[in-house]
């Protein structure tokens, strides 16, 4: 019994570290990427954002923000991202919620390569941020971005999707996605491809408790059973 208890709060605790996707845009569909990092390039010093649309059908308490980058150069040494509302062709909207912090982000090597028509082999990675966002349902517009290390000649690609294991809405299928650079020229403007990004939130506490509790009881009720 004292295993089984054992067993079940380690569940409860993994659930609340894990949290879980409210919306994910899909995998990297192995086509290329877009320019989306803070002091990129190395001399040329270059910031842009892309910008990837959530369609939210319910309120949500948003807890992290992710994307997958094609990547070269040493590592970053911090992450960004933005939430928007409003965007359209040359407009920004309305900046909802913003972030940008030099730890406590994650940074994961996905241990494989992809060779860029532009840049050549780029690694392949995870960028999260952790973010405190009560979003209301509605469309926003999403962009994550790592910040470079100006002595390095760091290449940072928001890596494009198909919708491939998608979670949500829209399945990285509807071509709404926005670049915003002024180092680059572009202000907002719209690109015709799909992007690697996701929101993450963590489950109440509440529900892990009642789910945790529930299943003690069944497995009490299984210890009386064998008893008799």
């Amino acid at each position: 019994m004292k295993a089984q208890i054992g067993v079940l709060f380690g569940l409860l605790l993994a659930g609340v570290a894990q949290g879980g996707t409210i919306w994910y845009n899909g995998d990297f569909n192995g086509s290329d990427g877009t320019v989306s990092v803070r002091h990129g390039f190395g001399l040329l010093d270059i910031d842009a954002y892309v910008y990837e649309n959530v369609q939210l059908g319910s309120s949500q308490s948003v807890t992290g923000v992710f994307g997958t980058f094609l990547y070269s150069g040493t590592a970053p040494l911090g992450a960004e991202f933005e939430i928007r509302s409003g965007v359209s062709g040359g407009n920004g909207g309305t900046l909802v919620a913003s972030g940008s912090v030099t730890s406590g982000f994650s940074w994961v090597d996905l241990a494989t390569t992809f060779n860029s028509p532009s840049y050549g082999d780029l690694g392949v990675f995870r960028l999260e941020v952790g973010a405190a966002v009560a979003l209301a349902a509605g469309e926003y517009w999403v962009g994550i971005r790592p910040i470079a290390d100006t002595a390095s000649d760091v290449v940072a690609l928001l890596a494009t999707t198909s919708g491939s294991s998608a979670v949500g809405s829209p399945a990285g299928n509807d071509g709404n996605a926005f670049l915003d650079s002024a180092s680059l020229g572009f202000t907002f403007d719209p690109l015709a491809d799909d992007f690697s990004v996701g929101l993450t939130d963590v489950p109440e506490p509440s529900s892990l408790l009642l789910a945790a509790f529930g299943l003690l009881g069944v497995a009490i009720g299984r210890r009386r059973g064998q008893r008799r």
